[in-house]
């Protein structure tokens, strides 16, 4: 982890949760990786990064390229300097679907403040850069939250969960919870994978035993 996630100063509205940690994990996507955001109380989201975004985060990561000598970012925050403006902290406070949208909060020179509405994408290597404090806004880490980054992954790559679940014994998908395995059969049979749908319909068929 950096320490430019954990410079959270000042007080804050009760509804919004200071991002602490985060860490990395594998995204079906070669070029891609998975970050997580986590906040002191165990809660957590996921966005996907390119190569180049995980440069910017700092990550120590095996095979990404150098980074430009400039990067937009680098461009934002010399202005940002040059304005006197304060870059006071980012809050992830709302969504569209699945994705997630920050306010920027800035402080004119004088004294104005400043509210910036951007993609997290956007936002958050932002805010790594400039070294400004990240918050979550409760309604948003409950809307998403889950620990299970698989689950998260089940929703944007589809493709994943049915590849996660061919590799996945019987025993272990009838442990899974029903409405989840019901979805799963959803989603082998959309997709057309009837040898998949089979072997969900007998961990259904084991659950309902086990239950009984």
């Amino acid at each position: 982890m950096t320490d430019r996630l954990d410079k959270q100063t000042g007080s804050m509205p009760d509804d919004e949760v200071p991002i602490t940690n985060f860490e990395v994990g594998d995204h079906p996507e070669k070029d891609f990786f998975i970050l997580k955001l986590k906040t002191a109380d165990g809660r957590s989201l996921c966005i996907q990064t390119d190569k180049m975004e995980a440069q910017i985060f700092g990550l120590n990561l095996p095979d990404l390229p150098p980074l430009p000598s400039i990067t937009v970012f680098d461009i934002i925050n010399a202005v940002i300097e040059v304005q006197n403006i304060t870059f006071e902290k980012a809050v992830i406070h709302d969504h569209k679907g699945r994705s997630l949208i920050a306010q920027l909060h800035f402080a004119g020179a004088s004294g104005a403040n400043i509210i910036v509405e951007a993609s997290l994408v956007y936002a958050v290597p932002l805010a790594f850069i400039m070294h400004a404090p990240l918050y979550a806004k409760n309604k948003i880490l409950d809307f998403v939250h889950d620990d299970n980054t698989a689950v998260w992954l089940e929703d944007m790559y589809p493709d994943y969960t049915v590849d996660m679940l061919g590799k996945t014994s019987v025993e272990d998908i009838a442990a899974f919870p029903r409405k989840d395995i019901e979805k799963y059969l959803n989603l082998a049979i959309g997709k057309e994978n009837y040898e998949l749908a089979e072997k969900i319909r007998k961990a259904l068929q084991q659950q309902n035993s086990i239950t009984k």
